[in-house]
Order: C-alpha cells, then structure tokens, then sequence
C-alpha cells in the first residue's frame, strides 16, 4: 500500500486539530472527554457533509466521481460546527465554549488540509492572466502555476488568519473566536472561489461556490449579532 501525499498530509491536519483542540479545551471548561466526544461527531458528520457539499456544489458529479472533491469546508463545516453546538447544548456542555476551540483547531488545520488539496490536483484555478504574477507563481511552484494555485492560496490565507483568531480565543468574549471563524469562512470562500476553473458559471457575478460563501458570512454576521443581543460580550 502507497501512502499518497494527499492522504498524509489530510491525516495530519485531522491530527492537527484534535491536538489543539484537546489542549485547549481547559480554556473553556470543557473536559477531555467531552472533547473526544466532539471530534467524534465532526468526523461523522464530515463523512456525511463531504458529499452534501459535493452534491450542492456539482450535482452531475455525485456518483461518477464519489472521490472526486466535496464541498466540506464550504458547506459541510458550517453544518458541522452547527450539529456540535447542537450537541453540547443537549448535553449541558458550554456551547460557545465548545465552537471557539473547534474554530481555533479548526483555522491551522483547514491551512494544512489545503496543502494537501493542492498536492491531489484539486481545486484548480483559472489560468493565471497577468505575465508577471504567473511567472512569479510558476518560479516558486513549478509548472502547474499557470493556473492559480486556489487550494494554496486558501491554505495561506488561513495560516495567516490563525493568530488572530488565537488571540481572540485567548482574551475576547466567549463566542468571539467562532463568530471571526465563521465569517473568515464565507469570506475566503466568497473572494477565493471566483479563481476555481469548475465553478466557471454563475449568477449576478458569483459562481456557486461563491453563493454558499456569502451565507456563511451572513451566518457568521448574524450569529455575532445574536450573541451582542444576549449580552455574552463584556
């Protein structure tokens, strides 16, 4: 058995955020146990959201190409930081406690899972029309940067994302941490996927992909709305 890149580096982001969200979770009073139970649902959840996200995204490609790339970090982890705080509600466990660790796991982890997207071909980008930005890409990446190299620039941009959303886990109002996730989210998928070759058609300017990048910035809007109007801001 060969172990491909994609799959290594996959497993590796996985492992990522289960080491930081379990040695962050004391920040927010959640136990070890409780977190383990967390990542558990993810995981399930993430099987089932990886094709919703495909289906939502490229319908014609559900059942031809079942390996071919989901819609998980565009649809399904909005679903499943939703069915987590679902749980932990149920289950009496903080539910903004419990969605800032995920959101802080999750922002290194989605920046090395990217890397991975981009060492199994996904995610391809347009050609790359400006003569000096495709030959400074094609310079540090090889050939394939004469298209963009999407799946990169997401893994960058999250990466340097990371330390803010540390920084708000670590001093700012409980909630805050999900609320700058959520909409970091819709944000990069909204200005990012418009570069993405098979998201080539669209309404009002904005392919599919785009679409669900711009609920998920409203949702995250409208979830920091919610919490200003309980009063869980200091």
């Amino acid at each position: 058995m060969t172990a491909r890149p994609y799959g290594v580096i996959a497993a590796l982001a996985v492992l990522t955020g289960l080491v930081i969200g379990l040695r962050t979770s004391r920040r927010r009073n959640v136990s070890v146990s409780n977190m383990f139970t967390a990542f558990v649902i993810i995981m399930a959840t993430a099987l089932v959201t990886d094709r919703l996200g495909e289906w939502l995204l490229s319908p014609r490609h559900l059942l031809p190409n079942v390996v071919e790339e989901g819609g998980w970090s565009g649809v399904g982890f909005p679903i499943t930081l939703a069915v987590t705080a679902a749980w932990a509600k149920l289950s009496g466990v903080s539910t903004l406690g419990i969605t800032d660790i995920i959101s802080v796991a999750a922002m290194p982890s989605i920046a090395i899972g990217r890397i991975g997207c981009w060492f199994g071909g996904c995610c391809g980008g347009v050609p790359i029309q400006n003569t000096a930005l495709r030959h400074s890409v094609v310079a540090v990446i090889g050939p394939t940067g004469e298209s963009h190299p999407v799946a990169l620039y997401n893994s960058i941009l999250f990466l340097a994302a990371t330390p803010v959303i540390w920084l708000l886990f670590r001093r700012a109002s409980l909630g805050l941490a999900t609320v700058a996730f959520v909409v970091w989210l819709g944000l990069t998928r909204l200005l990012v996927s418009g570069l993405r070759v098979e998201f080539s058609d669209g309404s009002l300017g904005l392919n599919i992909d785009q679409w669900i990048g711009a609920f998920v910035l409203i949702a995250g809007l409208v979830l920091w709305w919610k919490i200003r109007r309980d009063r869980v801001f200091s």
